[in-house]
């Protein structure tokens, strides 16, 4: 238990416990097996070697016993007597077969043969001495039903071993098999469904692009892919959200500028002269046309930027200069909002003044719109070891978290203009012209309700 605490139910340790039960299960089923087939093989040599030999033995000497007469003594005889003694005797002997005979014969409850059999071996060795031939003959008879009854009960004893170990195999086996049953059961009921429910979701959503949240709770490797998985597809999603709606703002956005052209051109091409105003008819047209020209060269450099293709040419420029225009220009188009400028003069950069603008552009109206009604936003550009332009925005209602996603791709807020128009902007297009000059772009939080961006650009 305290193994699974500390490395969790993962898959691999799940997989690891099947295939340890596994691998358990087989090697004591193989142990059990070599130790019952070793056993028998040892019951068979004792039964050749010590049982059967004996009968074979006394066999021989009954026959030589038959051929000799009254009184005479054989050598044949007493050799097998002391060979007897010191091989096959189960009562007194010394040898590890007869050791383990003995064993044997007190397990079963057999006491009484070792017994008469030291006494007829007894009585063998004083007939033999004395040269009686009816009574070796009668020792050696009796001795011989001994040793059989010696070799049933081996052969019985030895059945028995064999019967346990069969019976023992069988459990195991079976236990084995059961328990490898249950552990595999309960790796796939544990892995299975939660890996079916993970194909179908990748699978609708290759299909169909919709997402629904696994959201599987468990700790182990597939919950961890799953959440994964749920991230980047929740992501992708947000992504292709934000795509869409930025697509459908920039359509907006350009559709405004090409109405109203349109509309003046066509009042100048077919109004008489005097019935209104030509020089105010020219002022919108050329408003809106260098709206619209902004607008798609952002939108270029954007898709330039986010292939890693943003061209840089860069040349000596004076950093005062471009942000004090960038300020006037956009001086027309705020509502109720001004900036409270602090720039130092002449700070010279090398950097590609074309960029450099649109950057500012982008940075100071998206401080324009994230500050509130009737506010000033505080810009200020010092040159020490490098050109810090910082924007404070005094009183932002708009959560921090929400500031950075301003940075990412597609990320956009709309900003109504003194003169009625709607811009998408968004820093994506910023932070990278920044990073082509080799410098950064952030913001923080000066307060509570006080974030600043800080443009950082080497000189």
């Amino acid at each position: 238990m305290r193994w699974a605490v500390k490395f969790g139910p993962s898959v691999g340790n799940r997989l690891l416990v099947l295939v340890g039960c596994q691998t358990a299960m087989a090697i004591l089923m193989v142990v059990t097996a070599v130790r019952a087939f070793s056993s028998a093989a040892a019951d068979y040599r004792h039964m050749y070697g010590f049982q059967v030999s004996s009968i074979v033995a006394i066999g021989l000497a009954m026959e030589e016993a038959a051929s000799l007469k009254a009184g005479i003594r054989s050598t044949e005889l007493e050799d097998f007597y002391h060979r007897y003694r010191m091989e096959w005797e189960t009562a007194s002997g010394t040898t590890p077969e007869a050791i383990r005979f003995r064993k044997d014969l007190l397990k079963i409850g057999e006491t009484g043969l070792p017994q008469m059999e030291t006494k007829v071996v007894m009585d063998l060795g004083r007939a033999l001495r004395k040269g009686d031939i009816p009574g070796t003959q009668e020792n050696l008879a009796t001795l011989q039903d001994i040793n059989r009854r010696y070799a049933e009960l081996e052969n019985r004893a030895a059945t028995e071993r064999l019967k346990n170990a069969r019976f023992w195999l069988l459990v195991i086996g079976v236990a084995g098999t059961v328990l490898t049953w249950l552990l595999g059961l309960h790796v796939i009921r544990a892995i299975a469904p939660r890996i079916r429910n993970l194909v179908s979701n990748v699978r609708r959503f290759q299909e169909t692009g919709t997402h629904e949240r696994i959201g599987d709770m468990g700790k182990d490797d597939i919950a961890v892919l799953s959440n994964a998985i749920d991230a980047g597809f929740s992501a992708i999603a947000s992504r292709e959200r934000e795509r869409e709606q930025f697509l459908s703002v920039a359509a907006h956005e350009l559709k405004t500028p090409v109405t109203t052209i349109r509309g003046y051109a066509s009042l100048l091409a077919t109004a008489p002269r005097d019935s209104f105003d030509t020089s105010r008819a020219l002022e919108v047209i050329n408003r809106q046309s260098w709206r619209l020209s902004r607008l798609i060269e952002a939108l270029f450099l954007a898709g330039r930027a986010r292939s890693g293709n943003l061209q840089f040419k860069p040349k000596p420029l004076d950093m005062s200069e471009l942000v004090g225009r960038v300020l006037m220009e956009m001086e027309p188009f705020l509502s109720k909002k001004t900036f409270a400028p602090r720039i130092a003069r002449n700070i010279s950069i090398l950097g590609d003044e074309a960029l450099l603008e649109h950057a500012l552009w982008c940075l100071l109206t998206c401080a324009v719109t994230l500050s509130p009604q009737n506010s000033k936003v505080e810009v200020a550009l010092e040159g020490n070891q490098c050109a810090s332009l910082s924007v404070d925005i005094h009183g932002s209602d708009i959560p921090m978290p929400e500031v950075h996603e301003l940075f990412l791709p597609f990320r956009s807020l709309q900003y109504e203009t003194g003169d009625g128009m709607r811009s998408p902007i968004g820093l994506y297009l910023c932070r990278e012209i920044v990073r082509v000059h080799n410098g950064q772009l952030y913001v923080h939080s000066v307060s509570e309700l006080n974030p600043e961006f800080l443009m950082e650009l080497p000189i």
